[in-house]
């Protein structure tokens, strides 16, 4: 059985570094930041977002855990926020480990969300996700998540 468990301070330190580099890794591949700018830029986002670490706020941070596997086969953090005068869960990171990808654990983790947001009385789940993450779009969209905003640039040379 896919559940949530909460995250772990030792993991929170492992994973926090690790996505924060993710997040910038992915802002300079769609163009948004240079490589110069961007470890820097997402530390400080991350740094906004979670000033308590896993204490902050309305936030949820879980190992995504199968009482078949000995070890998480995934992170997830979301958090639940207000935007347009209405209370939402928004995701903030999400990933399935690169062993358990293409196994069936991204589609049972997003029911499991699912079911977590409808726990704190919330009907609505956002995210973002990145324009060349071709793989997560087609894995949300199957969940049934719309695209509801979209920007493009054009690079002039």
């Amino acid at each position: 059985m896919l559940d949530f468990i909460p995250m772990t301070p030792a993991l929170y330190e492992t994973w926090s570094r690790a996505s924060a580099a993710d997040y910038a890794k992915e802002n300079v591949v769609s163009g948004r930041w240079t490589r110069e700018e961007a470890l820097s830029r997402s530390e400080q986002e991350f740094a906004g977002l979670l000033p308590a670490g896993l204490a902050t706020t309305d936030n949820y941070l879980f190992s995504i855990v199968d009482d078949q596997v000995s070890e998480p086969v995934g992170v997830i953090w979301f958090a639940a926020v207000w935007e347009g005068g209405r209370r939402h869960a928004f995701v903030y990171d999400f990933e399935i480990f690169e062993a358990y990808r293409r196994k069936g654990y991204g589609t049972r983790a997003l029911l499991r969300l699912d079911e977590c947001v409808r726990e704190l009385g919330l009907s609505v789940v956002s995210l973002h996700v990145f324009a060349h993450n071709r793989a997560a779009r087609e894995l949300y969209g199957k969940a049934g998540y719309r695209e509801t905003d979209v920007i493009m640039s054009k690079e002039l040379r």
